[in-house]
């Protein structure tokens, strides 16, 4: 009786033993199954996340930056010291130019290349900076940037045509949604992770991008001058006479002058700036693509008092 009983409990453990290392198995092949057909979606959920954990953190330290640069560019909008050192050298060359501007706006340590936007000139309140990073294949026109000081971003005027361009502009809407933006951020997240991103949307080629120009003017331009897009590149002197008719009519006849370097090549960098009611010195320009691609050296600078 004994020995029966032994063997009946044997045969039930081997039983629930055998049940159990089924169900195992079971499960594993669901996980493995579901994991196998859903890597793209679970990929790319992880991905969104990580981004999404990127732009906070870049939106918290776009926050500091701007607290930490509004007063210095604040100064410098009212200190005519710029504009009167660049009349000074009205023929000077493009180096000897622009070491002056980098000299004046590292003195308030600001990077040389950042840009004030504004949609309102009398108010700073809607006031963003961002910093413009070119790229020689693809120009946008949209280069609404913010800067990341611990690089979480990288910065980039535009990322890629299509798909991929439509996952980085939705992460930067629904973090900057309801703030007073002007709704096209481009937001390049290191290279590294642009792949990923190209590899779970297929086919998107990663567009190349040239090293950070450091050279160029610290702006204050307003939106609606250029028929609401941002800066443009100018191509052709029509292109160049367009834009001073538009500074024409912006600015007073007192005031408005406009500074025009005109390149070799044909290309121009164009500065406008103007005192407003309020003694505030308003700067704007227009940067050449091509300028910013090539060392050009034999730059003459005019001055155009309107």
């Amino acid at each position: 009786m004994t020995e029966t009983k032994r063997k009946k409990r044997k045969s039930i453990f081997r039983a629930l033993l055998i049940i159990l290392l089924m169900s195992s198995v079971l499960v594993a092949v669901f996980l493995f199954a579901t994991l196998f057909l859903r890597t793209e979606t679970f990929y790319q959920y992880y991905l969104g996340k990580e981004l999404e954990l990127s732009a906070k953190r870049a939106a918290d330290n776009v926050a500091s930056f701007l607290r930490q640069g509004q007063e210095s560019i604040e100064r410098l909008a009212k200190d005519p010291v710029l504009l009167s050192e660049l009349e000074k050298q009205e023929n000077a060359s493009k180096p000897k130019i622009f070491q002056i501007v980098n000299r004046v706006v590292a003195e308030e340590s600001i990077n040389p290349i950042i840009h004030i936007v504004t949609t309102d000139r009398q108010s700073i309140i809607s006031t963003d900076y961002s910093i413009e990073r070119y790229n020689p294949n693809h120009y946008a026109g949209l280069s609404h940037i913010f800067y990341d000081t611990d690089q979480t971003i990288t910065l980039a005027n535009s990322f890629v045509s299509g798909n991929g361009e439509s996952v980085v502009l939705t992460i930067a809407r629904q973090m900057f949604k309801g703030g007073n933006h002007l709704g096209y951020i481009y937001f390049d997240i290191t290279e590294k992770e642009i792949e990923n991103v190209i590899k779970a949307k297929e086919k998107i080629e990663l567009t190349n991008y040239v090293p950070y120009v450091n050279y160029i003017v610290f702006t204050w331009y307003k939106y609606q001058l250029f028929n609401n897009s941002m800066i443009q590149p100018i191509h052709t002197q029509a292109d160049s006479n367009y834009l001073r008719s538009s500074f024409t009519e912006l600015f007073s006849q007192e005031s408005a002058r406009i500074l025009t370097f005109d390149s070799e090549d044909g290309s121009d960098f164009l500065i406008a700036s103007e005192k407003s009611a309020d003694g505030e010195l308003i700067v704007l320009s227009t940067v050449a693509l091509n300028l910013l691609q090539k060392n050009i050296n034999n730059l003459t600078l005019s001055v155009t008092t309107i």
